[in-house]
């Protein structure tokens, strides 16, 4: 980088400078000393204008002379040396100066390695961009009390609401990345990046993806006195009552309505939306008979199921559920190509070094694989996943892509 000549009339000001660049290492990898070093240069007002540089190495005359900071090849500056005039009692202030910023230097280069090795030193801040009480709130105090002990620290449960999601999302994205402010998301995330032209977050710049925690099914349901019985039913029966089945969710852009959107592009099936302001309204809407087709998670709807006022058609990830095992999925039902599920996971602040991401995920798989808390999970209708980041990020990246050329094909965009 040419920094120019200074300004010969600020002698008094400019006689020596000395600037520490950003230092490129990644404090998450595991050899600290690849770091790339900060970079001075001394410019002296008596001297023609001239620069040298190092990599974390002095070679050549040491800080008490004038012309050289170190440089990767020997007699470089020579012809500059030798024109150089005595240096000043201010530039030996900036002398000494620059010598500390090479000391800092070398801290830098070696510091990162311990300081990831004795992750976490501190409580943890597990951000739910939900209110409590729902099934993000309860899963996530499930996972801070598994963690305590894997971690060593105990994992503070943060709720901040608000705008859907995107108070607490956006509040972790702007975090600092050190791996104590982390993310507890679910599938929506991916619909919302997708499609919502206000969203102003890019997953892949903004998180570092650190584990999917747990996966599940949504469960699509009639209520009992419809005709139909399975999805093949309905998607018969919706082809020739063009309109006659109404589905209720909670918004469009939400999972539920996403889910339709996409059943409704792959079977044809000619389907109206009608939105309500939340889950609860919907289910009473199905069971009034206002609608006549819901997708909710599994473990809102197996109990009205079990009670037999709802009939479950399919469920909509590539396995059965647990709670409903009965309950083909909906490729088993013959659509294919269709596994949509529900997933929670953890994403921690674009920049967290690698040892803390791994360190976190390998802590989130211990507890989420222990058998006691996968009975609890059970319980939630979800199954223990634990991935790894790399599995997480192309999950991400999948799903996205599916939503984006949904949108674009049926013009489902959120403005």
């Amino acid at each position: 980088m040419d920094m120019g000549r200074p300004d010969e009339q600020s002698i008094d000001t400019t006689v020596w400078r000395a600037s520490l660049q950003s230092v490129g290492f990644d404090p998450g990898s595991h050899n600290a000393r690849s770091c790339t070093a900060p970079f001075f240069w001394v410019t002296h007002s008596h001297a023609d204008s001239w620069q040298c540089q190092s990599d974390c190495f002095v070679d050549g005359p040491t800080f008490g002379t004038p012309y050289l900071l170190g440089h990767p090849k020997k007699g470089a500056c020579t012809k500059e040396r030798d024109m150089m005039k005595p240096i000043s009692r201010t530039g030996q202030r900036y002398t000494r100066a620059a010598g500390t910023l090479m000391v800092l230097a070398a801290l830098l280069c070696t510091a990162p390695e311990a300081w990831t090795q004795s992750f976490p030193a501190k409580p943890i801040t597990l951000v739910v961009p939900y209110p409590p009480g729902g099934a993000s709130d309860v899963f996530a105090r499930l996972l801070a009390e598994n963690l305590r002990q894997p971690l060593g620290q105990p994992v503070v449960v943060e709720n901040k609401p608000g705008a859907g999601s995107l108070v607490g999302t956006r509040h972790v994205s702007r975090a600092t990345a050190d791996g104590y402010t982390l993310l507890l998301t679910g599938s929506a995330l991916t619909i919302q990046a997708a499609i919502n032209k206000q969203f102003g977050l890019n997953l892949e710049r903004d998180f570092t993806p650190v584990s999917e925690a747990v996966r599940g099914s949504f469960l699509i349901a009639t209520p009992a006195s419809q005709p139909f019985r399975n999805l093949g039913e309905m998607v018969a029966y919706a082809r020739e009552h063009p309109e006659a089945l109404r589905f209720g969710t909670n918004g469009a852009g939400t999972s539920s309505a996403m889910i339709f959107e996409y059943l409704m592009s792959i079977t044809g099936a000619p389907l109206l939306h009608v939105p309500y302001k939340g889950s609860s309204e919907v289910v009473n809407a199905l069971l009034a008979g206002d609608v006549q087709l819901i997708a909710d998670p599994v473990y809102t709807l197996h109990k009205h199921v079990e009670a037999g006022t709802l009939r479950a058609l399919a469920v909509t990830g590539s396995t059965r559920s647990e709670l409903l095992p009965d309950v083909p999925t909906v490729q088993e039902s013959g659509v294919e190509d269709f596994d949509i599920g529900y997933w929670m996971g953890v994403l921690a602040p674009a920049g967290t070094p690698t040892a803390v991401v791994e360190r976190l995920s390998r802590a989130m798989s211990d507890a989420i694989k222990d058998p006691d808390m996968g009975k609890r999970i059970a319980t939630l209708g979800f199954e223990p996943s634990g991935s790894t980041p790399e599995a997480f990020a192309k999950t991400l990246q999948q799903e996205q892509a599916i939503w984006t050329d949904l949108a674009r094909t049926r013009n489902l965009w959120l403005e």
